[in-house]
């Protein structure tokens, strides 16, 4: 339903040009409720509370973005009299830098930042659009999408307040903005990907949630993951990848002499897994571990970007001091250390000549434009996306995550490669597009056991959003905080002037 995504902002225009400022936050407020309750209800499976907390805490943003864009001064035009559009392209520029502003906060923000649902996202199936992903990013995509939504309406306001060609301008801006995304579109889909290929394999094991961390069925998760490698390598991958805590132990003690172990001895294919990595009773974290083809692991990666109040407690110290860091333990919290360094695995490909070098993305890191970008910027040829998504159902969940991993694929000109523990596990071209995914034969992703192996091409070219394009949101920010500055600087004028004259 991507069109939708173009007009889905006119009757909210519609409400703020007639409105006052209260009732712009509060019809802006309440449609962000409306979307976010439609969006993200599967936090339900995890937390009922923390799903209404995030539902109220997320409209707040989309109230923000109607406060100020009611506010908009073009010269001495309040936005009232701005969304008539006089000035259809200012306007349109204005609303989609600060729509586009407030976006980047809300995934950006320290702890509670949560890039989750972008407007961007909303056309990841939409290929020649969201080719100029990699050079302005997701934001651009995001940024471009505001932009038509107020140039059509601006269309429907001038056909009625102007005459003659006039009325026509911003339609005629829509169908040129079109023109050229699409132009740039598919001359970039035109382009074959090039470089030394690989052969990987992805797993996906399907064990319920309930089921992961059961000590009774350990070994059977062990042995069931050590079939699936074995029956994957019979297509000839040169690396085959498991989920995110796949192992369900003490990885670094447990796996010399583990089926697993075996198996990969047996086949002598690298093998990538996630498990978490115990050092000490304090110190665990949620790591993945490169397996060479002789069985011994040969490089590790602690997940960096760890899920606030999922996989660590925020300000400790003064949930502390509040006496709940307890209580948040008890609930199934947990406690896992940061990682440090930005890990990029080589191994030699099977002809020994060349070797190939990639990176992993844990969980929801795959939501962190920046993380993604560095991991390219210190070598890595593509990247894989290890999580478990077991915890929300057969919901939304799994196809929004994917959403992220396809503009990560844009914006660093490589394969995404996705193996999740119920789905949906993916091979994603460097285009966007998701070329194969684990299914069964009625064609579900979901909760389904299995595994498939694909070529990808190890590419080295780099695009214009590693270099400059990331500093669009950066753009974005400041045009936010300016404007931000100004409107307060107003409405303290004119709250004086108000009780001058009373």
């Amino acid at each position: 339903m991507w069109p939708c995504a173009f007009v889905a902002f006119i009757p909210l225009f519609s409400v703020l040009r007639n409105a006052s400022r209260n009732e712009a936050l509060f019809f802006s407020y309440f449609s962000g409720l409306i979307f976010f309750s439609g969006s993200i209800y599967w936090l339900t499976h995890v937390s009922q509370f923390g799903c209404i907390f995030l539902i109220l805490y997320f409209a707040l943003f989309w109230g923000l973005f109607g406060i100020l864009g009611h506010g908009i001064l073009i010269g001495k035009s309040t936005a009232c009299r701005a969304l008539t559009f006089q000035n259809p392209i200012v306007t349109a520029l204005i609303l989609s830098f600060l729509w586009t502003g407030i976006e980047v906060v809300r995934a950006q923000l320290p702890v509670l930042g949560f890039g989750w649902v972008l407007l961007g996202f909303s056309q990841s199936l939409h290929l020649p659009f969201i080719q100029i992903a990699d050079c302005i990013g997701v934001y651009g995509v995001s940024f471009l999408v505001m932009v038509i939504n107020v140039l059509l309406y601006a269309t429907e306001t001038s056909f009625k307040e102007k005459k003659g060609v006039a009325r026509f301008a911003p339609l005629v801006m829509v169908i040129l903005l079109f023109i050229l995304m699409y132009s740039y579109g598919n001359f970039r889909l035109r382009a074959h990907p090039s470089g030394n290929l690989l052969r990987v394999g992805i797993v996906q094991g399907n064990i319920a949630q309930a089921d992961k961390w059961n000590p009774v069925l350990k070994e059977k998760i062990i042995e069931k993951y050590a079939k699936l490698v074995e029956f994957i390598s019979y297509d000839g991958p040169e690396l085959i990848i498991l989920p995110e805590a796949s192992y369900p132990g003490n990885f670094k003690k447990e796996f010399p002499g583990s089926p697993l172990q075996r198996v990969v001895q047996k086949t002598g294919i690298p093998l990538l897994i996630g498990a978490i990595r115990f050092e000490s009773a304090e110190e665990e974290y949620n790591s993945s571990f490169l397996i060479s083809g002789g069985g011994d692991i040969v490089g590790q990666y602690d997940k960096i970007q760890l899920v606030p109040f999922g996989e660590y407690v925020p300000w400790k110290r003064l949930f502390s001091f509040l006496g709940l860091t307890k209580l948040a333990y008890s609930l199934g919290v947990g406690d896992f250390k940061k990682g440090k360094e930005f890990t990029v695995f080589t191994h030699p490909l099977n002809d020994e000549r060349h070797v190939f070098s990639f990176s992993t993305l844990i969980c929801f890191e795959d939501i962190f434009p920046a993380l993604a970008r560095t991991f390219v910027a210190h070598g890595a040829q593509f990247l894989v996306v290890i999580t478990n998504d077991a915890w929300f159902g057969k919901t939304g969940a799994a196809a929004q995550h994917v959403h992220a991993s396809v503009f990560r694929a844009l914006e660093n000109n490589c394969y995404v490669i996705r193996s999740a523990n119920t789905g949906i596990s993916a091979f994603i071209s460097p285009r966007g597009n998701v070329m194969d995914t684990v299914h069964n034969e009625q064609g579900e992703e979901l909760f389904v056991m299995g595994g498939i192996t694909r070529a990808i091409f190890l590419s080295s070219s780099k695009t214009f959003y590693q270099s400059m394009g990331f500093v669009f949101k950066d753009l974005c920010l400041l045009f936010l905080a300016a404007y931000v500055l100004l409107f307060c600087c107003y409405s303290s004028n004119l709250f004086k002037i108000k009780k001058l004259h009373s």
